[in-house]
């Protein structure tokens, strides 16, 4: 095997990455997991891998990313929809670019075979199960997709006010920095342009298996969907509401009750989150960092954890050592990021480093100490839970 370059070292291992992260893609295709926070990160992955080749000198080769790319670009905008055949024909693109740098660039032709096939599969993979590839090639609506995050009963009441109103709901996508803080996200000047597009109802952020994030942004328009493509820059989509709405608000969530653990080496701190928690859902606490990886261990996959509340500063196993190892717990048991629970950071460090490193390793939320009433209920609220209501006669004997 002849010896590659530095540059062709580079690329391969790039090819590498990508290859990886589109078996990721095709695992949440297969499980029904979230590919669509996936595709956002690969989209931009194979953006870059096509400006390396170009840059390197391979035309051809960046060729082939950009049919990737092309590809990757209609299913972030809901244009067409993934399956199994489509993430093969992306697999091969990149075995292509692999062989071919491994033998030598120099080697490949423009008009060769594999060259053309591989371009044409992923164009055909493009416009298969999408609004073009119905009989008689008639122009049909792009296909509605659902809402991927649940709403609380307030965002439930602007939804129906919006459809009331004759409005289209659309889900805008955009890849975004996971170290962002929550008021630097909401000052994005994307909702500028959502709010001149129509009405902004709610929005979420998940984080992508790459260490990226990606912010979810439900709203609804008047304007037609080709109107809003010279308002909006970012992949958008519409989705159906019918089953959100024909349900009760309380089905808008999930149904079980929710488990929460409460982390702090302060009881006093304990007892103001279990008063403020305590409508929301089972609440367990633990005093210090290695019980909560004790009892975060002995429920996940059985009873799992859908809230941590997190404190940073503990004697022995710190907050920050603590998350991590509920991430690496949640990788072990097969849990894909971005679907596991959601860890709110709560401590008295402001620093802008303590925040940025917390949502580095994957936090959701980051309250500050000493907090209020609102600021914990913010928090849950943001990720869909509500108060729970039990209704009394179901759980108290009768006389």
């Amino acid at each position: 095997m002849r010896e590659l370059s530095e540059t062709e070292g580079i690329l391969l291992d790039r090819l590498d990455e990508l290859e990886n992260r589109l078996l990721a893609f095709e695992r949440a295709l297969v499980n029904n997991g979230d590919w669509r926070t996936l595709v956002h990160g690969l989209f931009r992955d194979t953006h870059n891998l096509k400006s390396a080749f170009s840059m390197a000198g391979y035309d051809i080769l960046g060729r082939v990313a950009h049919g990737l790319e092309s590809l990757l670009d209609r299913y972030r905008s809901g244009k067409a929809m993934p399956d199994a055949i489509s993430t093969n024909r992306m697999l091969e693109a990149t075995d292509f670019a692999r062989s071919a740098l491994s033998l030598g660039s120099d080697t490949l032709e423009e008009d060769s075979e594999s060259y053309n096939e591989v371009l044409a599969n992923l164009e055909r993979a493009g416009h298969a199960n999408s609004e073009e590839s119905t009989p008689g090639g008639v122009d049909q609506e792009q296909p509605s997709l659902e809402i991927a995050f649940p709403l609380d009963s307030t965002e439930m009441g602007k939804l129906k006010a919006a459809v009331s109103e004759k409005l289209q709901p659309y889900i805008l996508e955009k890849l975004v920095d996971s170290a962002m803080a929550e008021d630097q996200l909401s000052s994005l000047p994307v909702f500028d342009a959502v709010r001149e597009a129509g009405s902004c109802i709610a929005w979420r952020i998940k984080k992508d298996a790459s260490g990226g994030a990606v912010l979810s942004i439900l709203f609804a328009s008047i304007t037609t969907r080709d109107e809003l493509s010279f308002i909006l820059f970012d992949p958008f989509y519409p989705v159906d509401v019918v089953a959100r709405l024909i349900q009760p608000e309380s089905k808008a969530v999930d149904s079980h009750i929710p488990r929460i653990l409460i982390v702090d080496d302060d009881p006093v701190a304990i007892m103001i989150l279990q008063h403020y928690l305590a409508l929301y859902g089972r609440v367990d606490t633990a005093l210090s960092g290695q019980e909560a990886i004790d009892k975060f261990r002995s429920a996940i996959g059985t009873e799992s954890y859908d809230v941590v509340f997190l404190d940073i500063m503990m004697p022995g196993i710190d907050g920050q050592t603590v998350l991590r190892a509920i991430r690496g717990m949640e990788e072990d048991a097969g849990v894909l990021v971005g679907e596991g629970c959601r860890v709110v950071m709560a401590s008295a460090i402001s620093d802008f480093t303590a925040i940025s490193t917390s949502f580095r390793d994957l936090c959701d939320a980051y309250i500050v100490k000493p907090f209020d009433r609102e600021a914990v209920v913010g928090a849950i609220a943001k990720f869909g839970f509500s108060p729970i209501h039990i209704d009394a006669s179901r759980v108290l004997p009768r006389l």
